[in-house]
């Protein structure tokens, strides 16, 4: 009802196995959310609970625009799993919705009753978009960014009290309505995805985006800034500093293309048999 020829894949969590990590397997577990969605939007048509504009066509998914969303923590220098997922996901086809028009919350997903006795803590996440077929266009049209925020809203709808949703929902609809009166779109960030391009990082850097976007929005953020170290508003100092080290950390590391693969010992990590082995 938002819009009719988008399809988001809300991506969650993907928990892999350390010694399967950094395999092909990561390739088809990034790949088996668009083949899903192929699938779960032929059997939609053929109930007749939607109308595909190109039903014969699943090569050009059926005229649907396939949007892959997943919802990342902001860049924490000191956060090495930080800088890792976000080069994951850079080097997947993904760009950032600029916080600045899209100042996206992840609800509080605890139980209602303990939200009710605490307060609601909704946390400031970026939204990250790979759109399918489109991953070279630097803009994202404010409709396809007001839908993308009402469908995966509804989906957390399935688990958290709307009184729980209405307000951070609101926040980011509002901006992009604001938006609207001077553009029809708003800014793809794209993240890194080697060393040669780690600046991208400088506009996705946690604290000045919460400085700057979401005071005000959830007791998270605003504890999270009462705890900064005000001297830390050299945070162009950091960043000079940080970016550099972790370059320096990803041009040193050997590259292979199955660095977990150990040919000795089973997919569950197990050691093979001498009998067994090729």
């Amino acid at each position: 009802g938002y819009d009719e020829d988008l399809c988001v894949v809300y991506l969650s969590h993907i928990y892999m196995q350390p010694q399967a990590r950094g395999t092909v397997l990561s390739y088809w577990l990034r790949i088996a959310p668009v083949e899903l969605a192929h699938q779960y939007l032929a059997e939609l048509h053929r109930r007749g609970k939607i109308q595909l504009p190109l039903p014969d066509q699943p090569g050009k998914s059926f005229g649907m625009r396939i949007d892959l969303a997943a919802e990342m923590e902001y860049f924490e220098p000191q956060d090495r799993i930080s800088w890792q997922r976000i080069l994951f996901y850079g080097r997947g086809g993904f760009d950032a919705i600029n916080p600045r028009h899209f100042p996206y919350l992840q609800p509080d997903f605890r139980d209602h009753e303990q939200i009710r006795a605490t307060g609601n803590r909704p946390m400031p996440f970026m939204v990250l978009l790979r759109r399918m077929g489109r991953e070279r266009q630097a803009r994202l049209p404010i409709e396809e960014a007001q839908g993308v925020m009402r469908l995966l809203y509804d989906d957390f709808a399935c688990h958290c009290a709307p009184e729980f949703l209405e307000n951070s929902l609101q926040v980011v609809l509002d901006r992009l309505e604001l938006r609207a009166w001077r553009r029809d779109s708003v800014e793809l960030l794209p993240l890194p995805t080697g060393p040669e391009n780690l600046n991208r990082l400088r506009r996705l850097h946690r604290p000045d985006v919460l400085r700057r976007y979401y005071k005000g929005l959830s007791p998270d953020v605003d504890e999270y800034l009462a705890r900064l170290d005000p001297t830390l508003g050299a945070s162009k100092r950091v960043l000079d500093a940080a970016l550099p080290r972790i370059a320096a950390e990803l041009v040193a590391r050997p590259t292979y293309v199955y660095p977990s693969r150990d040919k000795a010992r089973t997919w569950d990590d197990q050691p093979i048999p001498q009998d067994e082995e090729p």
